[in-house]
């Protein structure tokens, strides 16, 4: 509940509110195809949800929190105060509570993985795997717009 009640709330309508901000209506949203990464990671997520896995979907939120954790727990203190759109992202992603959230998904993580065979365990590992090079491509298609 604690990780729906995150994704469901404040992330969710800073997403809404940034792209109104930004001047994105929902048609210019729409007509815009997802890049390639989006639509990688998307199918990812797809597959995992679909697979009824416990250990194979966590595996995969605990890569997107987790770096998302790393990443803002790095940049926190150089964050640019000016703008919500630049640090509400970086505050919503770091500190204690976020944190709590990380090592919650993690521990599940980790005692699901305590409950899966050899085969249950590779599967989790490759998706795992999936994830980190998901948000990698993401992050390198990121940076070559500039």
């Amino acid at each position: 509940c604690q990780f729906l009640a995150l994704i469901t709330g404040k992330e969710n309508t800073y997403f809404e509110r940034s792209l109104e901000k930004l001047g994105v209506t929902t048609e210019i949203n729409d007509a815009v195809p997802d890049a390639p990464p989006t639509t990688q990671f998307c199918k990812l997520m797809r597959d995992v949800a679909a697979s009824g896995n416990l250990g194979e979907m966590l595996a995969v939120i605990v890569v997107c929190e987790w770096s998302y954790l790393s990443w803002g727990e790095r940049v926190l203190s150089k964050t640019n105060r000016d703008d919500f759109v630049t640090f509400e992202w970086v505050d919503l992603h770091s500190g204690d509570y976020f944190t709590g959230v990380v090592e919650y998904l993690r521990g599940l993580l980790d005692k699901e993985g305590k409950l899966l065979d050899d085969k249950g365990r590779n599967d989790c590992q490759a998706r795992f795997l999936e994830a980190v090079q998901c948000e990698e491509d993401f992050f390198d298609f990121a940076y070559s717009q500039f």
